[in-house]
């Protein structure tokens, strides 16, 4: 299954919450079929818009079409992450 890092940068508590394309399987070197998205909620639930949020893949993997491998949360609290390419090492990547 893979799995993908997530760092916040905000100055509010905030809880992530995978929304779509967790817990895909794929073989190495190539793109996921799904994208990963996420929401960011603060300390009562709320969507947390303008928020960086940064996906880091490991193990060689790639987000392909950000360079910067993260943006800014949407007006609902949610990012989505561009096509995720794993990398060439079996096993879980986070």
């Amino acid at each position: 299954a893979a799995q993908l890092n997530v760092a916040v940068e905000s100055g509010a508590p905030v809880t992530l919450q995978v929304i779509g394309g967790a817990g895909q399987v794929g073989y190495g070197g190539a793109a996921l079929p799904m994208r990963v998205r996420a929401r960011l909620l603060d300390a009562f639930g709320n969507p947390v818009p303008g928020a960086w949020v940064s996906f880091v893949p490991d193990h060689g993997g790639r987000l392909d079409g950000m360079p910067s491998g993260g943006g800014i949360t949407d007006a609902d609290g949610v990012r989505e992450a561009e096509v995720w390419t794993l990398g060439p090492q079996l096993g879980v990547q986070e």
